[in-house]
């Protein structure tokens, strides 16, 4: 029976959110848990080979520190020997120009001091 300008409307079902969908099971719950802890873990999984990999290029570095420090350390013991050879050989040069010979029989003077002497 209809009455002209009343409707009636059918009483419907209301779904809560727990739920599943009709044509879908728990699966897909499960399904989105497993792909969140996917994610998760692969984040941890980035983190983890980040931190590894600065502490290989700080090792690294420290090594290459202590390289540069055994190099400077060398590079100023050969400084001082250069110059120590090079101020032999000026020495050697200048007694050949200004030709200077060994004195063989050396005589040394006595000092007196001009004040004592009075």
């Amino acid at each position: 029976m209809m009455v002209p300008g009343i409707h009636f409307q059918k009483k419907t079902r209301r779904r809560v959110l727990s739920e599943p969908v009709s044509g879908q099971s728990g699966f897909f719950r499960a399904d989105m848990s497993f792909l969140v802890l996917l994610f998760f873990v692969g984040i941890l999984g980035t983190h983890i080979y980040s931190v590894n990999s600065n502490a290989v290029q700080g090792y690294q570095v420290r090594q290459l520190e202590k390289e540069i420090a055994g190099m400077q350390e060398e590079n100023a013991r050969l400084k001082i020997r250069e110059a120590d050879a090079k101020s032999f050989q000026r020495i050697d040069e200048a007694r050949e120009s200004l030709s200077l010979d060994q004195a063989l029989n050396p005589r040394y003077f006595e000092e007196r001091d001009v004040v004592a002497s009075r």
